[in-house]
């Protein structure tokens, strides 16, 4: 397997149209894209390098520090793990990089807009809706770029949810198999068919919701594939 180097991460990343000034959201799995030189440092810094001091680079840093889970252990910013990759893991812990204290969803950014973007993320506020940084970002002509992950990935979904007011969004669960009280069930399937504006399954919930999203962000922001 070839070793892909610093340069040859920024060569591709110059192809597919970054350039300084950009704001980028990514979406990164490291062993997805082969045997990286240097590790994860090496694609941070080949992002950092093309977007320079008046570009932002921003990533999700989200935790397990869910109360209902076993095992939880409460977030801290400074100490907490990101569950979502080995890159953005590395990437909050680098000088200089700032990283919001919303419990379970923080986001990291670097760079012009960082200090903006991770204000006011906290417990007190949305986990990933309107005016969380992924939304600010969104606001700014942020690109999302998708480096060894895919487009299910893509955590801007929520925003759209948020902005379209999915009419499932504030009920308390996030698939049919969670669903453990049968108003819920009912309120999700209610809420499912106003969306598809036919009678449906829950089973197809993901698909419905993916579907939503899709077409929202199509309206929200540039995303490179």
């Amino acid at each position: 397997m070839d070793t892909i180097t610093k340069e040859k991460i920024k060569e591709n990343l110059l192809k597919i149209g970054l350039k300084t000034g950009d704001i980028v959201i990514v979406h990164s799995s490291l062993k997805s894209i082969g045997y990286v030189e240097n590790g994860a440092n090496t694609v941070i810094d080949a992002f950092l390098e093309i977007l320079g001091e008046t570009g932002t680079l921003v990533m999700p840093t989200f935790t397990d520090s869910f109360p209902t889970r076993p095992g939880y252990e409460p977030f801290h910013p400074k100490k907490t793990a990101s569950t979502v990759g080995l890159i953005t893991d590395v990437f909050w812990k680098r000088n200089g990089v700032l990283r919001s204290t919303h419990p379970s969803h923080s986001v990291a950014a670097y760079g012009y807009y960082a200090k903006e973007f991770v204000k006011d993320h906290t417990e007190k506020s949305s986990a990933i809706g309107i005016d969380t940084p992924l939304h600010k970002a969104a606001k700014k002509g942020a690109l999302v770029l998708f480096l060894g992950a895919s487009f299910a990935s893509c955590s801007l979904g929520h925003v759209a949810e948020s902005i379209a007011q999915a009419p499932y969004i504030n009920i308390p669960v996030y698939g049919a198999e969670d669903c453990e009280m049968i108003d819920d069930i009912i309120k999700l399937k209610t809420a499912l068919e106003r969306v598809a504006k036919r009678k449906v399954d829950l089973v197809e919930y993901e698909c419905i919701r993916k579907e939503l999203r899709e077409n929202i962000l199509g309206e929200e922001v540039q995303i490179i594939r």
